[in-house]
């Protein structure tokens, strides 16, 4: 049995007519009583701050800072009857930083945030056991550019993140809380004729991952390039019925997703599942 209580507040504040300030705060009080009758108890604060600049016309530059409490919480119910926790088992406690700037001029838009983010005592599986198993650290970028011209829009996005547990890259074997992948780009262009039709295309490419955790265990990851294409429609003028048409992988390309990919160098069986191939979808939604 757990039980969660939480008290927050939280606003904004104009301080010039180009600066807004965010900040805020919650704290939460944690009981748990598991499976195996072990009685945990935690609370703690989790503040948060954050400020928006527009610089200029159209360029908004923003920095965050915000910090996380999380106690000891119930298993998934899929899990409750073969995993314990660890008696000694400790609260998560996160922090995370952020700094971007986004712009729009006309039908020009761009964006980038670089993010660093530590959970410290982070808590996964070890064989049967629920514990802390150290830090989990990740730091990364994302950024995007797009221009729409008349019925025409497109969007270039790119991400790039190194997540680390006690100073060591994830791997599959991590799966629990994460792995590594590529730096991935991803490429959308929609074609919208009419308020009620839609045509779009979404490619996506994951470089290959060759910064593994352990060469001599986990193997490089080949990158792949997938592409995806729709059709959008709403025959009815009150927008209750909507019908859309989609071919997942187009090209029937043969790959391994990084995020899923589950290999050991030299064992005959943990060799990886591929991804699904070409998939055509029908999908009707009716509104009422």
């Amino acid at each position: 049995k757990g039980t969660v209580y939480g008290l927050f507040v939280q606003d904004d504040w104009m301080l010039t007519e180009t600066i807004i300030l965010t900040a805020g705060a919650r704290y939460d009080w944690y009981e748990l009583t598991d499976n195996k009758d072990q009685d945990f108890d935690s609370n703690g604060f989790s503040p948060n701050v954050g400020i928006n600049y527009n610089a200029l016309e159209g360029l908004n530059l923003f920095a965050s800072y915000a910090e996380a409490f999380r106690g000891q919480q119930i298993k998934e119910l899929f899990v409750i009857d073969y995993r314990e926790n660890d008696p000694n088992r400790k609260p998560e406690e996160a922090r995370n930083l952020e700094l971007g700037a986004n712009y729009q001029y006309d039908d020009f838009f761009a964006g980038v945030t670089f993010f660093d983010s530590t959970i410290k005592d982070v808590v996964t599986n070890q064989g049967a056991v629920y514990t802390n198993v150290g830090d989990l650290d990740n730091q990364g970028v994302t950024a995007y550019l797009g221009y729409a011209i008349a019925d025409v829009s497109a969007r270039l996005s790119y991400n790039q993140s190194r997540p680390e547990l006690n100073g060591t890259l994830l791997s599959d074997e991590d799966s629990t809380l994460g792995t590594s992948i590529g730096d991935t780009w991803v490429l959308d262009l929609i074609y919208q004729p009419m308020e009620t039709l839609e045509f779009g295309w979404n490619a996506r490419f994951v470089e290959r991952l060759t910064d593994v955790a352990d060469p001599t265990v986990h193997p490089e990851k080949p990158g792949y390039g997938v592409h995806d294409v729709y059709a959008y429609w709403m025959p009815l003028a009150d927008e209750e019925l909507s019908l859309t048409l989609s071919v997942k992988n187009v090209f029937d390309k043969y790959y391994f997703d990084h995020a899923s990919y589950m290999a050991y160098i030299g064992s005959p069986v943990a060799q990886g599942y591929a991804s699904p191939g070409r998939d055509f979808r029908f999908n009707v939604t009716y509104a009422f």
